[in-house]
């Protein structure tokens, strides 16, 4: 497409040129002029009036009916075979041309194959001229035309008559008969002959063009919506109106792609009215005032309204047309107020839904009834604690030994568990080597399992459920498509903030482009580069994506601009010209005698993969706001991306030299970011993440182990009681050994279940390995205190009452007291963790199969294992006892121990208990608890959805600086596929042969259905509401649109070999094979146009299109445009190279059926993860749109989905797995407590917690993700740990009131819950902070709160309201 800029002007054929025009070289004067655009000095300005143009020979010049500027075609030396030559200057009449001079100008003496195919390439001209201007004596010859034929079918725009009225530009330019009367002829170079130097022909330097101004207006109107007007000339190059389309495709190109000589083009309206020709001037050769006067190119060109679908943006009804000539009168619609065709309102609907998806919640409501109740219940509160404190009812007086006994809770379960607890632990204390021999054993089989541990580092597998429908679209892309290609980037920022357009900054960037290119990794015994693994566009060179494509990433390029100090130059006419050649900038290298390389000589601006560098915000980052309406200012960027594709296979296997090339790649680049003095370097590969975080997995082992040895020194030291005074003793009975080994089994817990899941075959995620832990640990010590706890209390009850000390009846005395508590507490904690298993991302499913499993292991473990040491322990406490002391001794001596000892912690504990039964005390501990709860509820409003990538990452990564970089730098997101297949949803087989099925995958014909495919994607981003719609502005292809012309005979695209059958494919640089391709055969008859296309070659021809590359005379090839984006019979389209079989025009293997394709958008930046959220929720809204009004479902695909799909769901599913653990610990504990206040109490106040979590989580910046999720379901499973025990206390305690009851379970629990519990995690997370991972980092933090919040809740549960409140009347009615 690039190539049918204008160069529709004549290509390598030398004509006779008139004798006349013949000029010996050696007799040229030598004050010539200075060539305006070619830089030489054998110019003649303005030869139509300058008299030298008689003493070198030239004709007269008239301007008339019927007269000529130019005709035939100049040969100039040194020209590649498929540049452009000018035409010749060859002032003469169309007739005497064909008469006098021997020209083939005229049209009816053609061949008749050149006459038909002349009315094809020229409709608009033939109709006009031709056939009703009844024209036979052209301004070209048939040669000329027959070399003219490709140029003119290089204008191959989707809409036909866009294409018409471009073509008709050009065909008017060379051929008009009253060429003379628009065309100002401005300068004339004089070349010398290629074949004969000694003589030389005045040759097109420059011309004018006249045309008129609403013919101009038209050019444009007709045709700006059309893909070839948008690769021509783009609005922000300044191709916002006809003249600024026309002239773009005017400027001089020689020896490019492009025009060969300068094409101004000049509005009517501009000149003074009396150079303004009469309307009759075209056909009457009366005597004019002026008979110098211009009469413009006018004429009525056909609307594109009604025949083009939606690659048309022209106004309906057209707007009135008035030709520029004197005595012109308006024709058509007076009415000036048409705005367009009317299309744009249809969207309508769509953007007020993808608003609504998108629209936040609105809690005012909520938050104005929450203030109320909240407001409402602390009155009631503190007016209910005043009034009680007013009555002045006095502790003592409720806790008088005096008072009538109230009666005390019983329930079946705790008898059951209290007697099945003291039944095992005597079964232990009779056979504890016996257990400990069998659990070991079973616990060594388990850790055996370790040999077959695989740690789980791919991030699909870990946060992508298999069953999501983001997976299995993921999974399903993959085998219609192959996988998404590959990625790897670097962003180069210069340091001292200044802008990209510098030459030093320019040299830089591509010295680390070079580098690049020249690395080379070891691979299998052999040495792996980016060429080995790059995905090729175009079948050609590595697709490589970088603003230093201008100079094709090849610094040698670079440094031939920059020597001569042209390298900025370059690079501005490139960023203004990204689809042509810088033909400027090789003048004037030539005109400095620079030879330039083969792979340079027309200072290409195209890539070296052949692609242009025209989609900015892909390439530069950082860049000005007004650059999207002036390209100019791109060069004030202040970032540089430079993103190499590599092919990405669906078996890992095949990717093993692209993650070899990659990890070196990585090494390279971090060299280069901690040496290089110009750029601040970030970069990423595809195995960045997966590798990062295997690093992440290893590095977060060291602070664990930390934090394991920090939490063993404080449980040996913390479980015993220590006296200053008489230490000897203190460490005779200090349980340092047992603490110790305490801590291993917590340990050999965790190592046994995930030994146990190894042998089943699940992996590990590091989510696990860094949470489970210390889960297990928190909970595991907490036992270890009230079992040691609970045995120091039953001995010292002993003691004082003067019993004998016997292990087994004090550890069984021990066990039943406790240890239901315990049991009730892990089987809830472990059920709890169960629900986890129902949310099917992996993540937290296996991390709750995990947890649920350690939790129930370390349970049995401590109830077998520790539970035997402990019997071993105290029987060798108590044997050392026994010699030395008698029982009045031992009386006395644990006594005064005690003494020592325990006060102090009962002190504070009673002073506590103490001071929260005091009646305005418990208010304001529940006032401050309910305006928690309301400012965690608002807080919790605000709380955004994501996982922040550079979260997951080792703090030292290089991808958190690669991760913030493009949060800033990036102004465009990954690439959104929308897929449409056949049998997805009841869509049927698709047959696109057929003219029924069409309609919806098409947007360029009349038939196209408004709402097609390809329209609604296109819209999304073209229509201004891409912060709506989260879709770039660009150019959306429908190979539909694509395929018809790349199969019509009037384009180049399609040739086959007469002898093979098989399909030729282009190859620009081989002049010899592309003129043979020219004289083959066209894929498509002459005289039939596509649509429709027979079904019988359908597939035929697909299967070439879908492999064919674009190239300068073909911008239709599907290979291209749509790699990886066709599947035939449900498998990729193969890549096909160099020595792949050629593709048969009758081909019975090119499969049965288009099975899918997919249509391509790009996505806007997303810098935050809410951005994301958004933008994946608007593509699958769009897609249900698209379904709903073509008919045709479809369904949409992006690499990032996968990855954002749990977070259409997270809310529900945080508010189902949170409430579902709630219910679990509702559930049982009402089956265990046999009541239900208590129960509902315990569970009211861990929902507290949870949602008082979930509160801190917004102001710490934690967002709501999947491991959120873990967290919020740890906190409810934790939370027993603090409530459990207390609560169990409380309801089975046999004080006589609720205050009484409170701070019997206090002293009862609460030392081991502050100790075994609250300390144990400040210690062991003090550790973790030093992980190396920041979303550990703020785990860590999170997990602290939730240790402080759940302490606090412990004082919240402790406030027993309804029994306070019946306590408080219970004395009067005793009295009375």
């Amino acid at each position: 497409m690039v190539a049918s800029l204008g160069a529709l002007l004549l290509l390598a054929t030398v004509l006779a040129a008139p004798a006349s025009a013949q000029v010996p070289t050696a007799t040229l004067p030598t004050n010539l002029s200075k060539c305006k655009y070619s830089n030489a000095n054998t110019c003649l300005d303005n030869p139509q009036t300058n008299p030298v143009a008689t003493t070198l020979g030239l004709p007269a010049f008239t301007r008339g009916p019927g007269t000529c500027s130019m005709m035939g075609v100049a040969s100039i030396p040194g020209l590649s075979a498929s540049a452009t030559r000018p035409a010749l200057y060859t002032p003469t009449t169309a007739i005497d041309a064909y008469a006098k001079s021997g020209l083939k100008n005229k049209f009816s003496a053609w061949n008749a194959t050149n006459q038909a195919a002349f009315q094809l390439d020229c409709p608009l001209f033939y109709q006009d001229q031709i056939r009703s201007g009844q024209q036979d004596y052209l301004c070209c010859t048939e040669d000329q035309y027959v070399v003219m034929q490709t140029q003119y079918r290089m204008i191959s725009g989707l809409c036909e008559t866009s294409k018409r009225v471009l073509q008709n530009v050009w065909c008017s330019y060379a051929c008009h008969p009253n060429q003379a009367l628009f065309i100002n002829v401005d300068q004339v170079h004089y070349y010398p002959s290629a074949t004969d130097p000694t003589t030389s022909y005045p040759a097109i330097e420059e011309v004018t063009y006249y045309v008129g101004d609403n013919w101009a207006r038209d050019v444009y109107d007709y045709s700006k919506a059309d893909l070839i007007a948008k690769v021509l000339c783009q609005p922000q190059a300044g191709c916002s109106s006809g003249l600024g389309l026309l002239n773009r495709m005017g400027q001089y190109q020689l020896n490019g792609i492009g025009s060969p000589n300068q094409v101004n083009f000049v509005a009517a309206s501009t000149l003074p009215p009396a150079d303004v020709c009469p309307c009759t001037r075209a056909t009457s050769n009366a005597s004019v005032a002026n008979a110098s006067c211009i009469l413009p190119l006018d004429q009525v060109l056909p609307t594109c309204v009604g025949v083009c679908g939606s690659v048309c943006d022209a106004p309906s009804p057209a707007l009135p047309y008035k030709a520029s000539c004197l005595g012109a009168t308006t024709t058509g619609n007076n009415n000036n107020n048409s705005a367009g065709n009317g299309t744009s309102s249809i969207w309508a609907p769509l953007w007020a839904s993808m608003e609504d998806n998108i629209r936040p919640s609105d809690y005012s409501s909520l938050n104005t009834a929450l203030l109320v109740v909240i407001a409402i219940l602390i009155v009631l509160v503190l007016s209910g604690g005043w009034y009680l404190h007013r009555l002045a009812l006095l502790e003592e007086k409720e806790d008088d030994p005096s008072a009538t006994a109230a009666p005390v809770n019983t329930s079946r379960v705790n008898t059951l568990a209290t007697h099945l607890m003291r039944q095992w632990a005597l079964f232990v204390c009779r056979r504890p080597y016996h257990v400990l021999t069998v659990v070991l054993a079973l616990a060594a089989f388990c850790s055996a399992g370790l040999h077959k541990t695989v740690i789980q580092t791919d991030p699909i597998k870990l946060w992508v459920a298999e069953s999501s429908r983001a997976y299995k679209e993921r999974d399903r892309f993959g085998q219609l498509f192959m996988p998404f290609y590959r990625t790897e980037q670097v962003i180069l920022t210069p340091k001292d903030g200044g802008p990209i357009g510098r030459v030093d900054v320019l040299r830089a960037a591509l010295q680390i482009q070079d580098q690049i290119k020249q690395l080379q990794v070891p691979f299998n015994g052999r040495q792996i580069g980016v060429e080995d693994i790059c995905w090729r566009a175009t079948g050609t060179g590595c697709t490589i994506n970088a603003i230093t494509q201008y100079f094709q990433n090849d610094l040698a390029n670079f440094e031939i601009y920059a020597s001569n100090g042209m390298a900025l130059d370059h690079f501005q006419n490139c960023l203004f010209s990204p689809s042509y050649a810088d033909v400027a900038s090789c003048q004037k290298l030539a005109a400095k005698n620079v030879v330039l390389p083969a792979s340079m000589r027309d200072c290409p601006c195209l890539s070296a993969y052949g692609a242009p560098m025209d989609m900015y915000t892909t390439v530069l980052g950082g860049t000005p706001p007004n650059a999207t309406s002036n390209v100019n200012l791109y060069i004030n960027s202040t970032t540089l991306l430079s993103t190499i594709l590599a092919y990405n296979y669906y078996d890992d296997a095949q990717n093993a030299p692209a993650v070899a090339w990659e990890r070196g790649y990585i090494d390279l680049l971090k060299t280069l970011a901690s040496t290089n003095t110009v750029f601040e370097v970030a970069f990423s590969a595809e195995t960045s993440i997966a590798d990062e975080i295997a690093v992440a997995s290893k590095s977060d082992v060291t602070p664990a182990l930390l934090s394991y040895c920090l939490m063993i020194l404080y449980v040996t030291l913390g479980i015993n009681r220590w006296k200053m005074s008489a230490l000897r003793q203190s460490w005779r009975e200090a349980k340092l050994t047992l603490g110790f080994c305490g801590i291993l089994l917590i340990l050999l817990a965790v190592v046994s279940t995930i030994g146990l899941f190894s042998w089943a075959g699940a992996a590990v995620q590091i989510v696990i390995m860094e949470v489970v832990p210390f889960l297990t640990l928190a909970i595991g010590v907490d036992n270890i205190f009230l079992m040691l706890h609970e045995i120091r209390r039953v001995q010292d009850d002993a003691t004082h009452h003067g019993q004998p000390l016997v292990a087994d009846d004090i550890i069984a005395n021990a066990l039943a007291s406790i240890g239901p508590s315990i049991a009730m507490a892990s089987i809830i904690e472990a059920i709890a963790f169960v629900f986890g298993c129902i949310s099917p991302m992996p993540a937290v499913l296996w991390f709750a199969a995990f947890s649920a499993a350690a939790v129930a292991i370390n349970f049995v473990f401590q109830m077998t294992l520790f539970l035997s040491l402990v019997v071993l322990d105290k029987r060798r406490e108590l044997a050392q006892l026994a010699p030395v002391l008698d029982l009045a001794e031992r009386i006395i001596d644990i006594g005064d121990l005690q003494i020592v000892k325990v006060p102090w912690i009962q002190r504070v504990v009673g002073a506590y208990a103490d001071f929260l039964a005091k009646p305005l005390v418990k208010a304001v501990v529940l006032s401050l608890f309910l305006t928690a709860t309301g400012l965690s509820i608002y807080s919790v409003e605000s709380l955004e959805q994501g996982l922040d990538n550079a979260d997951a990452m080792p703090s030292q990564s290089y991808l958190i600086t690669y991760f913030d970089t493009i949060n800033v730098a990036l102004e465009t997101g990954p690439p959104i596929f929308y897929i449409v297949e056949s049998g997805y949803k009841g869509n049927p087989v698709f047959d696109y042969a057929n003219m029924s099925t069409v309609p919806a995958f098409c947007t360029s014909k009349e038939f196209c259905h408004p709402f097609s495919v390809p329209n609604v994607v296109s819209a999304l981003g073209n229509s201004g509401v891409s912060d709506l719609s989260h879709t770039s502005p660009g150019v959306v292809h429908s190979w539909m649109d694509d395929f018809w012309p790349f199969v019509g005979a009037q384009s180049a695209c399609c040739r086959v070999d007469k002898q093979s059958g098989n399909y030729l494919p282009l190859n620009a640089s081989d002049a010899t094979y592309m003129a043979a391709r020219d004289a083959a055969d066209p894929c498509f008859p002459l005289t039939s146009t596509a649509p429709p296309v027979p079904a019988s070659s359908f597939m035929s021809l697909f299967r070439i299109f879908a492999s064919a590359n674009a190239g300068p005379l073909c911008s239709h090839g599907g290979g291209s445009i749509y790699r990886g984006q066709f599947s035939i019979d449900e498998h990729p389209i193969p890549v096909l190279s160099a020595t792949s079989a050629g593709l048969p025009l009758s081909n019975p293997n090119a499969g049965k059926a288009v099975t899918a394709a997919s249509y391509m958008a790009i996505s806007t930046a997303n810098p935050t993860q809410g951005d994301y959220i958004a933008s994946y929720k608007q593509a699958r809204h769009a897609a249900q749109f698209m379904s709903e009004k073509s008919g045709v479902h479809v369904w949409v695909y992006s690499i990032f989905f996968c990855f954002f799909d749990q977070y259409l769901t997270i809310v529900d599913d945080t508010l189902l797995l949170v409430g579902l653990v709630l219910v679990a610990i509702f559930v049982l504990h009402v089956v265990y407590f046999g009541a239900f206040w208590t129960p509902f109490l315990v569970t009211l106040t861990i929902a507290n917690l949870c949602v008082c979590v979930a509160g801190l989580m917004e102001p710490i910046g934690i967002l709501l993700n999947g491991l959120s999720l873990v967290n919020l379901i740890i906190a409810g499973g934790i939370s027993v740990e603090f409530c459990s025990h207390l609560a169990r206390s409380f309801h089975f305690g046999k004080a006589t009131s609720g205050n009484a009851r409170m701070k019997e379970g206090l002293r009862h629990v609460m030392a081991s819950v502050i100790f075994g519990i609250t300390i144990t995690k400040i210690v062991g997370l003090s550790a973790l902070t030093l992980a190396d991972s920041r979303i550990f980092q703020k785990s860590t933090f999170a997990c602290t709160s939730r240790s402080c919040s759940a302490a606090s809740c412990t004082a919240c549960l402790s406030v027993d309201l309804p029994r306070l409140w019946t306590k408080r009347h219970a004395p009067t009615s005793i009295q009375q």
